[in-house]
């Protein structure tokens, strides 16, 4: 018994104030202990401590710490392999408010993390565990009921609800709920199922997390495409160390043609400001936030930000053209007196005797002064046409087309060749008076019937 009080919880605090002092001085939340080292670590980082703590007490703590040992100030004691472990539980007090007076992330950062847990969105916090569990349990103390997730002997408030799988989370129903210490595939599949879901992965980095997150999925038979990404995470916030822990960048997860891509919406580490985290795109789900009546927060985020389709397009002042890759010839210069054409020259074409008379029917000539002189008119060369041809046979007789040549126009047939003297043929004279007596004697006939009658 005397054992038992001497190793009491009164007696242990007063053993261990030295060592509390030093957690509240440093802003820690977790204190390793062995002889001629004591490291502590939280959001002011990890570091060694200049405290005097001997052999002999060590293992005299190391003797009867068969189990972890609950302090009534809240802090648990253990030992694990050797050492000595004081871990404090989250501090509630230290809320979003008081986050960013630290200069952990901004006030409007802030305020859009806040409004994000309020639609739905699940939030996945990367980097390492002191400065991750802080930052979670800011963001659920923001909230109305909030619960927390995690292995057997986690720290966490104790008006908080520590629960153990999806049914506990589907009966209690709580507005924000908090996974640290959790296997990544618990995680995986409570934000597949759940929302406003923060949940702690070590990896420092957004990539490593979701390369964590995707093997998760397939472990548990989620394909590990980007739809199952979509569905379990929206935000991906990145913490490290800038003169503290501090946000370094918060990302969203959206739909692309490629599957999903990552959006920067805060990013620190500018030069002229480097531990400020400043605004960059906006949000794909900024208007509904308006349905939470803060409209003015809207409006000065739509300001800070830029639409993620917007291009800035930036003239260089001096194109340099690009230097050929291949040979080519240089372009000859243009001569213009090589092309000079002078004065156009006009030159006659070749004059070429042509015999028309072979080709061209003979056209008489006359005049109005020959008709009145008792000329023959137009026509009359038909009635010199001989009968016979050169060689003293039958003349060709005349066809329709000589006469409608010689209706119209009074043009006769060719003339006949050479050596035939038409006017003196006795044959055609002779056929013509003929036909001249017939019908001379034929239209007397016709007269003498017609006085008959």
């Amino acid at each position: 018994m005397e054992e038992e009080a001497a190793m009491s919880d009164i007696s242990l605090d007063e053993l261990l104030a030295p060592l509390f002092e030093a957690m509240d001085e440093y802003r820690l939340s977790r204190l390793v202990v062995y002889p001629g080292s004591v490291t502590g670590d939280g959001l002011g980082g990890m570091g060694s401590l200049e405290v005097d703590w001997t052999e002999e007490i060590h293992q005299e703590l190391i003797s009867v710490l068969d189990e972890p040992v609950a302090l009534d100030n809240g802090a648990t004691l253990e030992a694990v392999g050797g050492q000595i472990v004081v871990r404090l539980e989250p501090d509630v007090s230290c809320d979003l408010p008081g986050l960013v007076e630290a200069g952990m992330l901004s006030k409007m950062a802030s305020d859009f993390l806040s409004a994000s847990l309020v639609l739905g969105k699940n939030i996945l916090i990367t980097g390492p565990n002191q400065a991750t569990i802080p930052f979670c349990t800011a963001l659920l103390a923001d909230g109305e009921r909030p619960a927390v997730m995690g292995l057997e002997g986690m720290l966490a408030p104790a008006h908080w609800p520590v629960l153990c799988d999806l049914g506990e989370v589907h009966v209690l129903g709580p507005d924000r709920l908090g996974m640290w210490c959790c296997p990544t595939e618990t995680v995986v599949e409570i934000m597949a199922a759940s929302s406003s879901v923060i949940s702690c992965i070590p990896g420092g980095f957004r990539d490593k997390a979701l390369r964590r997150i995707n093997n998760a999925m397939l472990a548990v038979g989620m394909p590990g495409e980007s739809e199952a990404l979509l569905s379990a995470v929206d935000l991906v916030i990145s913490l490290g160390w800038n003169e503290g822990f501090r946000v370094q960048e918060i990302a969203e997860i959206v739909p692309a043609a490629s599957g999903c891509e990552h959006r920067v919406l805060f990013e620190s580490g500018d030069e002229e400001a480097p531990t400020a985290l400043i605004p960059l795109y906006r949000p794909s789900y900024l208007s509904y936030f308006l349905n939470l009546g803060i409209g003015p927060f809207v409006d000065s985020l739509r300001r800070a930000t830029v639409e993620p389709t917007a291009r800035i397009a930036v003239i260089p002042e001096s194109i340099e053209e690009p230097k050929q890759s291949y040979d080519l010839p240089e372009p000859e210069e243009f001569n213009e007196e090589a092309y000079d054409l002078g004065e156009p020259e006009v030159s006659s074409a070749p004059q070429v005797d042509v015999d028309l008379s072979r080709t061209m029917p003979t056209r008489p000539t006359y005049s109005p002064d020959s008709i009145d002189s008792g000329a023959e008119p137009p026509g009359w060369e038909l009635d010199q046409l001989p009968s016979e041809g050169a060689d003293g046979g039958p003349a060709a007789a005349p066809t329709s087309e000589d006469a409608v040549m010689a209706a119209a126009y009074g043009l006769a047939p060719p003339p006949r060749p050479g050596g035939v003297k038409i006017e003196n043929n006795p044959n055609f004279q002779k056929a013509l008076q003929e036909a001249k007596v017939r019908d001379e004697a034929f239209r007397r006939q016709q007269e003498g019937l017609g006085t008959e009658d």
